[in-house]
């Protein structure tokens, strides 16, 4: 990423740099792995093309990019490399928004609503925070369920 003030990526781009993290889970898989998997991997990669022309498209992305946060750090950088040198940018650009109200709940700010909280916690189980941060973050999630519990409806 050349700044951290990169405009979001067309729809278009982002569908093809979700297609092509698709394809390298794809071809990560065993042969003989379980047929479900690569058809799972291959629906997923339908549904993002399907959206290739909505906002939703962005959703699916940032989704894609926490799951890529899961893999070890060494293949995640590689892939990471490839993505940003074949489409200019990198995993990042999707994450800014969860990883600013990370930032924002350090500084004391609160977690107002459920998408907040999913976005947050997907990223403090994902171990890309810092170890200050995944605290202040958790402190946070425990407070907003506290909340949830005395005056709305349940997370699920």
């Amino acid at each position: 990423m050349k700044n951290s003030k990169q405009a979001r990526p067309a729809p278009g781009d982002t569908a093809r740099w979700i297609a092509e993290v698709y394809d390298y889970h794809l071809a990560q898989l065993p042969r003989g792995h379980a047929p479900s998997d690569r058809r799972i991997l291959e629906m997923a990669k339908t549904n993002a093309s399907f959206h290739k022309d909505s906002s939703a498209i962005y959703q699916i992305a940032e989704d894609v990019a926490l799951g890529l946060l899961d893999l070890p750090e060494v293949e995640r950088r590689r892939l990471d490399a490839s993505l940003r040198e074949t489409f200019g940018f990198s995993c990042i650009v999707f994450l800014r928004k969860s990883l600013k109200l990370a930032d924002d709940i350090l500084k004391g700010k609160k977690i107002l609503k459920a998408s907040q909280y999913y976005a947050v916690k997907e990223l403090v189980y994902s171990g890309a925070l810092e170890q200050e941060v995944c605290r202040a973050c958790e402190l946070e999630l425990t407070s907003f369920e506290e909340r949830q519990r005395m005056t709305g409806p349940s997370l699920g």
